[in-house]
């Protein structure tokens, strides 16, 4: 098969999702994942559960990739594009420097949506090849509890709007190209970044509330979690993206808004809204974490108000307690 040669760093629930995509626009794809890992999806490959679309309720299974678990793997092969698909969190190890050695003058393609996410790539690579996403998608690992999906895969649901990417021309058209043409509408845009950022500083705030809430939609809207949430969201919005989307901001950062989302999240969602926000934002509560970290230290630093913030991860337990 011919056709780019992509690398993706990670596959669980958002690699796989876009690995697919990109291999149905024509891609030949290779995941980097652990050596423990490999027998496994050799075996089983990567069951896909679409929540819309012409597919939706059926199983797709992709099976269309290669496999590699060590930097010299990576360097034995020319690489297109390069796919960063993990955590901000993740991203900061020491796997990243020699991986990116590695693969040579291939496009990195960036979704992590911490503040400090790009000058920490951009001090390790030169930003003519960095192209940077915003992950539109819900996607997990199914069956979620009391669920049942066999054998078990990944489900996943994506809005109406396309999936905004934004680099230098060249290498930003090479990304947009494939997922467009595998059925995953995406767009460029001048800049993602102030979306990425605002984004980061409106959910943060409310995950910290839900945990803190046993993960429980009317616990929240009724506790003390949307409070604290609702005042976080201020300034963190303030600190992300000073001066813009002033009244969405406002809107949002109410606690009358955030239970109608909710609540509306919960019937109009092809999947359990509920369990799956405290499935996921669990697994990844250590990023929750340190952007909660980070905002608190970039406000500092501006001279800009940071008590609601502080006081909503000072009730955060070090570690995830997980779901009741």
């Amino acid at each position: 098969m011919s056709g780019p040669r992509i690398l993706l760093v990670g596959a669980g629930a958002v690699g796989q999702v876009y690995g697919f995509h990109l291999f149905r626009g024509g891609a030949r794809v290779t995941f980097f994942v652990k050596e423990k890992y490999r027998a496994g999806l050799e075996a089983d490959g990567m069951p896909l559960y679409p929540l819309k679309g012409p597919e939706k309720g059926r199983r797709v299974d992709f099976r269309e990739f290669d496999l590699v678990s060590t930097p010299e793997e990576v360097a034995a092969r020319a690489w297109d594009q390069v796919w960063l698909c993990m955590s901000s969190t993740a991203l900061k190890g020491p796997w990243l420097e020699p991986l990116l050695a590695a693969a040579g003058e291939a496009t990195v393609v960036s979704l992590q949506p911490g503040l400090e996410d790009v000058a920490y790539l951009l001090a390790r690579m030169p930003v003519d090849r960095l192209v940077r996403g915003l992950i539109p998608m819900i996607s997990y690992q199914a069956p979620l509890p009391g669920q049942h999906v066999d054998p078990p895969g990944v489900a996943f649901w994506w809005p109406a709007a396309k999936n905004p990417f934004s680099g230098p021309r060249d290498r930003l058209r090479g990304v947009i190209d494939l997922l467009n043409h595998g059925g995953w509408a995406s767009k460029g845009v001048p800049d993602v970044t102030p979306q990425l950022a605002l984004g980061s500083g409106l959910m943060n705030p409310v995950m910290a509330g839900l945990e803190l809430s046993g993960w429980k939609f009317k616990a929240f809207g009724r506790g003390e979690g949307s409070r604290l949430a609702a005042r976080a969201m201020k300034q963190t919005a303030a600190i992300a993206a000073p001066g813009r989307a002033r009244v969405l901001v406002w809107l949002m950062a109410r606690r009358t808004t955030l239970r109608l989302i909710l609540w509306l999240g919960e019937r109009l969602l092809p999947l359990p809204l509920e369990v799956y926000l405290g499935y996921h934002f669990t697994k990844v509560g250590d990023q929750t974490r340190a952007q909660l970290a980070s905002f608190i230290e970039k406000g500092v630093a501006a001279s800009k108000p940071v008590d609601a913030i502080r006081a909503l991860a000072d009730r955060l337990p070090p570690e995830p307690a997980g779901v009741p």
